[in-house]
């Protein structure tokens, strides 16, 4: 059985499109309903800029499991960060794919008026991914694993040209919550890969079967 990282020669559909382009279709908005996903879309959140200053702001070094900060972080954006920092140096594919290492990100959440921003930085204090638009503060544990696995998604691929998750290389997994559950999906189909933060657990062939 394949494991994790390891080249996957399997197909999920016999249509499938090139992870390039499929990202970017998956990036502007074209993606599938998923079973169990929500289907209501709420007003776009504002925008990060200069106005946002921050009441609070944890910072989270998830390699050597330790934050600093003003008492407790709220658990479910604690648990987003440690799930999505768990795939991050997973499965990456692009010509800068694996650039900086990922195991020594500084992660840091940010809170103002209800809102939050998430800033992913390298060893080097270069700011690697960061939020253009605003998150709600009031998410369940899965639609702040989903909205920040999407940040981190998008921004590797703004600013890096950088695929992920593609296992093998092969296809693109998107973030969505079913039922309850923060899920890796491939992209257009409704196979779930795995849930958010078990990308090194999973055998390809059991998820993809």
């Amino acid at each position: 059985m394949n494991q994790r990282g390891q080249p996957w020669s399997g197909s999920p559909s016999s249509q499938s499109v090139p992870v390039e382009s499929e990202f970017r279709a998956a990036a502007r908005g074209v993606t599938r309903r998923r079973p169990g996903c929500g289907t209501g879309r709420l007003p776009p959140q504002p925008f990060k800029n200069d106005a946002f200053m921050p009441e609070d702001t944890w910072v989270f070094h998830p390699g050597a499991n330790t934050v600093s900060g003003p008492e407790s972080p709220p658990a479910v954006w604690a648990a987003a960060i440690a799930a999505v920092s768990r795939d991050l140096p997973l499965m990456q594919t692009g010509a800068d794919a694996d650039a900086w290492n990922a195991t020594t990100a500084q992660w840091t959440l940010s809170i103002a008026d209800g809102n939050v921003s998430v800033e992913v930085r390298d060893s080097g204090g270069v700011v690697r991914i960061d939020t253009t638009r605003l998150g709600r503060l009031q998410k369940s544990a899965a639609s702040a694993t989903v909205w920040t696995a999407r940040l981190v998604q998008h921004g590797l691929a703004d600013t890096s040209d950088i695929a992920w998750p593609t296992p093998g290389g092969t296809i693109l997994l998107m973030p969505h919550a079913v039922y309850g559950t923060a899920t890796w999906m491939v992209n257009g189909t409704s196979i779930s890969f795995a849930p958010i933060g078990d990308l090194g657990v999973t055998p390809l062939e059991g998820s993809l079967a």
